[in-house]
């Protein structure tokens, strides 16, 4: 008799536990569209396969840690990078020469993406998207089209057409101050093995954002999920002048440490 009590007992036990996971399992689900950020309350903007279905995932947190800063990363200072001046395509199809007609005498912030992604690329749409108006506010419309180049350059160029990343820009309300580029397979090699960006597959590849000056080849590795806050720092840091009337980012000090690349 006793051990039919304990076996009530344990399954009683059970029961319990499983339906605790459930509540919390239904609280999960019926919240994973909530975004705890006071910037956006809208359901992220996923990418899409092929077969035109949506990935779920709560980017909550790594969108509060872009709008407000959390940590303090450490930027590297690169050596020399020698990026190759090739032919890519913007998400309008106009064919662009990489130095002479995009980073040439600017201050360019560079990303990599791929529009099927699901994990980190849509966290870093997000974050270009945000940043372009962020640095308009900051240095004014004229001067960041005269001097700053924001660049996403797809890391899967065959899947990757203009039209899909004008599409997959859309999504995250971007506009003429942040440029997507593709383009031949080899060209766009080229400047990510230039650049240390390269990844055999695209699923593998690490996001990374590059902030730099192209023609005096001085150029800032840090990561992908930065805060927008902190990159703004680092590319005011370009212009010391315009910084210095600037008391925005007076207490954002961003550690800065030099290495071999």
């Amino acid at each position: 008799m006793l051990h039919i009590t304990n076996r009530i007992n344990y399954f009683n036990t059970q029961l319990k536990a499983i339906s605790l996971n459930l509540v919390l399992l239904n609280l999960l689900c019926s919240s994973q569209y909530l975004i705890a950020s006071p910037v956006i309350s809208q359901p992220f903007p996923h990418a899409q396969n092929d077969d035109n279905k949506s990935a779920v995932i709560d980017h909550s947190k790594h969108i509060q840690a872009i709008n407000q800063g959390v940590g303090t990363p450490e930027a590297a200072q690169l050596g020399t990078i020698n990026l190759p001046n090739v032919t890519l395509v913007n998400e309008q199809g106009k064919k662009n020469i990489l130095f002479h007609e995009l980073i040439k005498n600017k201050i360019v912030i560079m990303n990599t993406i791929f529009t099927t992604c699901t994990t980190v690329c849509p966290m870093m749409g997000y974050q270009f998207s945000r940043l372009q108006k962020t640095l308009q506010n900051q240095f004014g419309t004229k001067f960041f089209r005269e001097n700053i180049i924001i660049l996403s350059v797809s890391i899967d160029p065959a899947a990757d057409t203009p039209q899909r990343l004008a599409a997959w820009k859309k999504r995250f309300n971007g506009n003429s101050g942040w440029t997507l580029l593709t383009g031949s397979q080899d060209n766009i090699e080229k400047l990510l093995k230039a650049a240390g960006l390269f990844s055999a597959a695209p699923e593998d590849h690490t996001p990374i954002t590059l902030i730099g000056n192209a023609r005096k080849d001085q150029w800032l590795r840090l990561s992908g999920l930065s805060s927008t806050k902190q990159l703004v720092q680092l590319v005011g840091d370009f212009f010391p002048s315009n910084n210095n009337n600037n008391n925005n980012n007076s207490n954002n000090s961003v550690s800065l440490k030099r290495v071999s690349y």
